[in-house]
């Protein structure tokens, strides 16, 4: 039997029936294709989104952590268990995967997803020197501009903070 081509077929069969959202179906045929080919990172990839969207967090931290044991902690294994840990208020623990996802190098828009997941999490974790750090290579936009006055806020830099919210306001969506 070709591993291979049993793990494209289960990893297609998966694809076909998260479209139906029929997650259940979709999880089972990504777990065969991760059985098939171990070694093929989008397969851990594809169960761990699959059971973030079926709304099981706590299975897919423990799929993408079996991942990262084999060998494959690539920047989204790591990205996508800090948001698993993130749905299971595990900020500390989302917050670390993210930052590991980033040093490790993503794509332009996930780094960008994943700076602003990490500067919120920081901001709700009582942590606003580590959302600035998060948000100081990002573009200024409403979304960067709103969070950093918020985390100059919480570090008493009045200042500072009125100037975001002003930029933020300047940048913000019009009602």
């Amino acid at each position: 039997v070709d591993k291979t081509a049993e793990s494209f077929e289960a990893a297609g069969k998966a694809y076909q029936a998260s479209r139906a959202k029929n997650y259940s179906l979709a999880i089972e045929e990504a777990r065969k294709a991760v059985e098939a080919s171990p070694e093929t990172v989008a397969n851990h990839l594809l169960l761990v989104n699959l059971m973030i969207s079926a709304g099981r967090p706590a299975d897919a931290e423990v799929a993408a952590s079996r991942a990262i044991a084999q060998g494959h902690g690539t920047a989204e294994i790591y990205a996508q268990r800090g948001y698993a840990r993130n749905l299971q208020h595990n900020r500390r623990g989302a917050m670390a995967d993210w930052e590991t996802a980033l040093q490790r190098g993503l794509p332009p828009d996930q780094a960008r997803n994943v700076r602003l997941s990490l500067a919120d999490a920081a901001l709700a974790a009582k942590d606003p020197q580590r959302a600035l750090r998060a948000l100081q290579r990002l573009p200024v936009s409403y979304d960067t501009a709103i969070r950093r006055a918020y985390a100059l806020q919480a570090l008493d830099r009045k200042e500072e903070s009125i100037a975001e919210f002003r930029t933020a306001e300047r940048l913000g969506p019009t009602a």
